[in-house]
């Protein structure tokens, strides 16, 4: 995954319409991560081990860079930008996000526990939270999210692989999560138009 993600930075440096405004990727975790995550009683499932000892994290930050002399068009020439905000393992077990305090009126008393072991996994977007439970000292890879005005948890509806091969096609654009979970096809036949039109796929 490390490369696919650095091949997309590349991809958005190269492009003469993108302005890229932060540009972090992290290498994979080492002995010591993993010897810090067995010091606080957690481990990774397979899926998330293997992802993580490829890549600790990433922050891409792009935005379109207008042009005055280009005539608007509503299909194709958005004024548009993308984040990918991946967690690092240091953000899975000591979270900065206050996620407990934002949320917890939209859980149930019974349910509060649920969001104390959730982890915010992709930090791009801050109406929709996409992260993972913490499941008898074990970080899942199943993917479930949080609405800022919705109630309880939801899980997404492709697996963890299937999210990050998303995220790579959409290249991080925002509101792509909520726009292909609720299946939004205003939002996917704009972005591949501008996706073609910018990058040629």
């Amino acid at each position: 995954m490390y490369e696919k993600i650095k091949l997309l930075s590349q991809e958005l440096e190269k492009s003469q319409q993108i302005q890229v405004e932060k540009n972090r990727i992290e290498n994979g975790i080492d002995d010591f991560h993993q010897s810090v995550l067995k010091g606080v009683n957690l481990s990774l499932d397979e899926t998330l081990l293997e992802f993580y000892q490829s890549l600790n994290g990433c922050y891409i930050k792009w935005q379109h860079i207008e042009k005055e002399e280009k005539e608007t068009n509503e299909e194709t020439n958005l004024s548009i930008a993308g984040e990918i905000r991946i967690a690092s393992i240091s953000d899975l077990l000591f979270p900065k996000l206050k996620i407990t305090q934002q949320y917890q009126d939209q859980f149930l008393e019974d349910e509060v526990e649920d969001l104390q072991n959730f982890r915010v996994f992709d930090n791009s977007d801050d109406y929709m939270r996409v992260g993972f439970l913490i499941e008898d000292g074990i970080i899942k890879s199943d993917l479930y999210y949080v609405l800022e005005d919705a109630e309880g948890f939801s899980e997404l509806p492709f697996s963890f692989k299937e999210y990050l091969e998303l995220m790579i096609q959409y290249k991080g654009m925002y509101y792509w999560q909520y726009a292909i979970t609720m299946d939004d096809q205003d939002f996917k036949a704009k972005a591949a138009n501008y996706i073609k039109e910018i990058f040629g796929k």
